[in-house]
């Protein structure tokens, strides 16, 4: 595996110049596809009776003044499938399209940038101006944010590499079936819990913790066989591994410390904790602690110190981790907890720069949820629809133009 793929197999797993032109004579409207949909243009290219449906429809949304906006998201999903010709189909189409916009790459490493550098240039507009309200952050960062030119260009930096960037999205979308699996687990569910319940509390022994953790491992085992992506391999090593940590981590408390038990739990997760409230949750302590993990990839593209950015860059001002955050915490609790809700988040940061992003239909319905529970969320996630295919998407296309 390469640098720039061990680059972006690092950066993602920790999270796991020139301003925009066109050549077209009118103003664009982004407009994100599903991964789906992008599927099945690719499937119009490979028969002859239906190759000219393809570029029809792009002709068609240029009429309508849309051009498509691409991230590594996107292309990452296409490659995923072990058939071949199905994906050299898929990139065959991505390559013919004639004029697109996509994700700047802030690391130049393969031309096609990630939710990493979305998050990127939200902070970068924060850094010079730290009083930005939350629009105003999207505003200045969308300005930095794209490149525009033909499909060609935008996958060229993916291609010389695309052996190793087909195992590396198989290698992403295991783990994201082992994040979801765990991140939602119900054995964790302790989101409510105040921390100040732990304050003056003592730490477990070893011997107690051990056998805390091997009966929350036995449930979390079942949980994932019940409710966990069916395609997840070796549940037990999964959790072996997850759970080393989490005692590692534990190890690591001092109960006869100077130092409170909370303020240590805080500190060893970078957090400090006069910047939590003091009814805060553990639900809170998570949500800054993503935060900062998020930071700590975007200090590392800018070249900056860790400490500038917790200080000037606000979560509640930073619209991919508001709009992460909302379909994270109002997510619908399907049976089957599937690792593609992973990548359905980092696509739905587009959501905020697009003027229409489509989704399947349970990320639609998570985007709703968060909407209606969140004024914040709702103000700055833009226009998303779900369409079952390309038909359906062309006629509310041609609805919204009427």
């Amino acid at each position: 595996m390469s640098a720039r793929t061990k680059d972006v197999k690092a950066e993602m797993g920790r999270y796991e110049d020139g301003g925009p032109s066109s050549s077209l004579d009118r103003p664009l409207r982004l407009l994100v596809l599903d991964t789906n949909h992008f599927s099945e243009l690719a499937g119009f290219r490979r028969s002859q009776k239906t190759r000219a449906r393809a570029r029809e429809f792009e002709a068609r949304l240029l009429e309508q003044g849309y051009i498509l906006l691409l991230s590594f998201h996107h292309f990452d999903e296409l490659i995923q499938h072990g058939d071949d010709a199905l994906v050299d189909a898929r990139i065959e189409f991505l390559a013919g399209l004639s004029h697109v916009a996509w994700v700047r790459d802030y690391r130049a490493a393969l031309g096609l940038g990630t939710v990493v550098d979305i998050l990127v240039a939200e902070a970068e507009a924060q850094l010079s101006s730290p009083t930005m309200s939350l629009l105003q952050v999207r505003d200045a960062a969308k300005e930095r944010l794209f490149r525009f030119g033909s499909g060609q260009e935008a996958i060229s930096g993916c291609m010389p590499l695309l052996k190793e960037l087909r195992e590396l999205a198989i290698y992403q979308a295991r783990r994201h079936r082992e994040i979801i699996a765990t991140q939602h687990a119900d054995v964790f569910d302790m989101s409510e819990v105040k921390l100040s319940t732990f304050r003056a509390g003592q730490k477990r022994s070893t011997g107690d913790s051990t056998r805390v953790l091997g009966a929350m491992r036995t449930k979390l085992i079942g949980e994932i066989n019940e409710r966990g992506d069916k395609r997840i391999g070796d549940t037990r090593a999964h959790t072996t591994s997850f759970f080393q940590d989490v005692f590692e981590k534990g190890a690591q408390l001092d109960e006869h410390s100077a130092v409170d038990l909370v303020d240590q739990i805080t500190q060893l997760f970078g957090v400090d904790p006069g910047s939590l409230p003091l009814d805060a949750t553990m639900n809170d302590l998570e949500t800054l602690v993503t935060f900062y993990g998020q930071l700590e990839v975007a200090a590392g593209v800018l070249g900056l110190p860790l400490a500038d950015l917790k200080s000037r860059c606000a979560m509640e001002r930073t619209p991919s981790c508001v709009v992460q955050e909302g379909l994270r915490t109002y997510r619908q609790d399907t049976a089957e907890r599937k690792g593609s809700e992973l990548t359905d988040r980092y696509l739905g940061c587009l959501a905020p720069y697009a003027d229409i992003t489509f989704v399947d239909k349970r990320t639609k319905e998570n985007f709703q949820k968060a909407s209606r529970k969140d004024p914040v969320f709702r103000s700055v996630q833009g226009r998303v629809e779900k369409a079952r295919n390309i038909a359906a998407l062309e006629r509310l296309l041609a609805d919204s133009e009427s």
